[in-house]
């Protein structure tokens, strides 16, 4: 009768599951997720000491400051609703641009 989720065999089966089926295989998988972020974590040391090595052979004087640009964050930013309402308001322009409605008889019978 046990068939809910709260039901004692059911629990015990899903951790004899999760024991010896589903638990060695996430410890499998994060065993070569280490090792692959360490091999990503050495490539990364190798260029970073190749770059040193490179720009110190270039230039020992030059400036790193000189070289990036600042991002300005002085100034209002505006709010999402205020982009909304314009953006609403150039469809709705464009919609009443594209529309144009005749008078009865007023274009065709023109003479």
């Amino acid at each position: 009768m046990g068939k809910s989720l709260r039901s004692k065999q059911k629990l015990r089966m899903r951790g004899i599951k999760r024991k010896n089926i589903t638990g060695p295989h996430e410890h499998d998988r994060a065993v070569r997720l280490a090792e692959h972020a360490k091999e990503r974590l050495e490539e990364q040391i190798k260029s970073d000491e190749q770059a040193k090595d490179v720009s110190e052979d270039k230039d020992e004087s030059m400036d790193v400051d000189a070289e990036k640009k600042k991002v300005d964050t002085h100034g209002w930013k505006g709010s999402g609703h205020e982009a909304w309402r314009h953006k609403k308001a150039d469809k709705v322009k464009k919609r009443k641009s594209a529309i144009v409605f005749h008078k009865k008889g007023g274009k065709k019978n023109k003479k």
